[in-house]
């Protein structure tokens, strides 16, 4: 509650109650506004009453009153629950009602909330409403409705109030806790102090709430050349298209380990769903480069449910979830079906992949890349065509034969040091589906794999548009082919940089490490292309890959490069009292590493403790994998004489 003298009233909640007015809403006091009878209630029922009527000008009073009670009376065992089962009311499509119209008798849906035509709906911002509590009334500066319906509410703080956010954050808690059904239909909680602002979703803890800040290509004319960072939040959250935006297809419940979590966009995912589906609405595809950590895989879920949106006219599409590893595969099948996506299936071979395209049902699936180029339709084989790609020891190299529509795939195994070619497949290609309404979503997949790509996709799925999420920038050198398969230009960018500065992404500091190798660059490139002048290019890149990994993993290198991260840890690290993760190019040098870790404890060098995770693949193809479990076994067998 703000007094109408102190400065919260003066700079931020004056300010936002005349700035929503100006933007379309009904805004005043609640001696003004406020039509209940009783602070128990949380809703105007006569303006929703006319809403109900105003939307669905066909529905008689007995279903009218059906309606009413229908969002008004929902239960449930917790108050995420409940504002899950009213916030799929508000959406549509959720409550239907059987009623006879020009002669005929049929199940009619009940819209209370008109998305189509917003002006259809009644907005109102109300200052000093009172709420019934738990252990004394609420009384919140302000609260947004729509059609009678509280949807928002907007805590407002001085800004030059010591720790304005934090006092926002914490009477936004105690108002959930002390008059929950108040957050019954709550869809926003918003905290303002003029020099800036935050929202968030119920429940939310105070680190997951967020800021907004519009790109360069939004106008935000309408609040003039100098907006306070609360009018910018308040213009890009409440404009009234986007508010319904939001409302209708960027609100997400999560199953995160049987707890369920509300979640709301952050901006960057908004602005890049939406302009995700205006390039995809023009027929054109394109990359989507958001650094890592900045929730790329709901920005994907996002676009996936407004791809499915009939009105998008996508005209129930397929949408194709594709990675290029089996651990991002079930990542990202395991997030849709958490979000509540029910149509979510991961295609388990290359026929079952087939009889999902040749369907027109709308539906998500999830794959892999690699999964296109198994020769073993059925799935019989013991290899898996993904694991074998993942694996250190072996690299597929492929090239699309266009004249032939052969796809020639060359299997090489790193032996002593060198890659040895030992087998060569030629896969025919066919047309998997000549849909015009099929949508892939590349998940990380590596600039590497975008001329390839390109080919590929273009010869199995002629019709289908790409888009590709990628958290690491594209090189100049590798525009040209991104530039050929996408258009050249990124559909939206979020650096690193913006993500620290959001407090999205912990700032990376770093420490030079030791660095012995000194290496006369011209002088031994002259040398190597005298000695290999007659190779390809290719044994010349094979021949410099493997000694630089020959270099890197020598034991003398290592137990230097040992020595100095145990040194740092205990110098810089430990007497914070922090743990410490070593990142190793690959699974052989993580336990190469630790085999040297344990010889320096041994030796006296340390005390700490350290353990290796790596993945591992099947037995049959994979060697460490196959080393690893010998092991275990022999350990069953023979506990008192254990292997390491």
């Amino acid at each position: 509650m703000s007094d109408a003298t102190q400065p919260e009233y003066q700079y931020s909640e004056l300010p936002a109650l005349q700035l929503l007015e100006r933007m379309g809403y009904v805004s005043g006091k609640a001696t003004q506004l406020d039509t209940r009878k009783d602070i128990a209630e949380v809703i105007f029922k006569e303006q929703l009453l006319a809403a109900i009527k105003r939307l669905n000008p066909w529905i008689n009073e007995n279903n009218l009153q059906k309606a009413y009670h229908s969002i008004t009376s929902i239960t449930g065992t917790s108050l995420i629950e409940i504002n899950q089962e009213i916030w799929e009311y508000l959406r549509g499509a959720k409550l239907s009602v059987k009623q006879k119209i020009n002669g005929a008798e049929d199940y009619h849906p009940v819209h209370f909330i008109d998305y189509e035509c917003i002006a259809n709906n009644e907005f109102q911002a109300i200052s000093q409403m009172k709420f019934k509590g738990k252990s004394w009334n609420s009384e919140p500066d302000i609260m947004v409705y729509i059609n009678g319906l509280p949807i928002a509410l907007i805590e407002c703080k001085s800004p030059t109030a010591q720790n304005a956010w934090e006092t926002a954050y914490s009477d936004l808690k105690h108002y959930q806790e002390n008059s929950e059904k108040l957050f019954h239909f709550n869809q926003l909680m918003i905290g303002i102090w003029q020099v800036g602002g935050k929202y968030g979703a119920i429940n939310a803890p105070k680190q997951f709430y967020s800021v907004y800040k519009p790109h360069q290509e939004e106008d935000l004319s309408f609040i003039g050349e100098h907006p306070s960072r609360q009018d910018i939040l308040l213009y890009s959250i409440f404009n009234k298209e986007r508010l319904l935006d939001i409302i209708r297809h960027f609100v997400i419940f999560e199953n995160d380990q049987g707890q369920i979590i509300k979640k709301l966009p952050r901006y960057q995912q908004l602005r890049a769903t939406n302009k995700t589906i205006l390039r995809l609405q023009e027929d054109r595809g394109g990359v989507v480069w958001h650094t890592q950590g900045s929730g790329k895989s709901i920005t994907m879920a996002y676009v996936a449910r407004k791809l499915m949106a009939p009105e998008y006219g996508f005209d129930n599409p397929t949408v194709m979830v594709m990675t290029d590893r089996k651990d991002l595969d079930r990542q990202i099948t395991t997030t849709f079906q958490n979000i509540g996506f029910k149509n979510v299936t991961q295609a388990s071979s290359v026929a079952h992949l087939d009889t999902l395209l040749s369907n027109n049902y709308g539906k998500i699936i999830t794959t892999t890349l690699q999964k296109f180029q198994e020769t073993d339709t059925e799935n019989n084989s013991t290899q898996d065509q993904t694991e074998i790609e993942e694996s250190e020891n072996f690299r597929i190299e492929k090239r699309i034969d266009a004249e032939n529509n052969i796809l020639v795939k060359i299997t090489k195994e790193l032996q002593e040091g060198k890659w040895v070619a030992i087998a060569k497949e030629e896969i025919e290609l066919q047309h998997l589906s000549d849909k015009k309404n099929l949508y892939v979503l590349v998940d990380e997949a590596h600039r590497s794999h975008y001329g390839f790509l390109a080919a590929f996709m273009r010869t199995i799925l002629p019709h289908a548009k790409f888009v590709a999420f990628t958290g690491t920038p594209i090189s100049k050198e590798d525009k040209s082919t991104l530039g050929e398969f996408y258009g050249g230009e990124y559909i939206d960018v979020y650096t690193i940089k913006e993500s620290v500065a959001d407090g999205a992404t912990k700032e990376l500091f770093y420490d030079e490490g030791i660095a012995q190798l000194d290496v006369k660059k011209k002088e031994l490139d002259k040398e190597f292309d005298e000695q290999f002048k007659d190779a390809t290019e290719e044994k010349k890149d094979v021949l410099k890959r493997a000694a630089l990994r020959k270099y890197q993993l020598s034991y003398s290198r290592m137990r230097d490069v040992a020595k100095h991260i145990i040194n740092h840890y205990r110098d810089k690290i430990y007497s914070d009292g922090h743990k410490a993760m070593l990142v190793t190019a690959g699974r052989e040098a993580a336990i190469k590493y630790q085999k040297i870790f344990k010889e320096l404890e041994s030796e006296g060098f340390h005390q700490f403790k350290s353990k290796v995770i790596i993945s591992l693949g099947s037995p049959k193809s994979d060697e460490l994998a196959n080393e690893y479990y010998t092991a275990v076994e022999y350990n069953k067998q023979q506990p008192d004489k254990p292997k390491p």
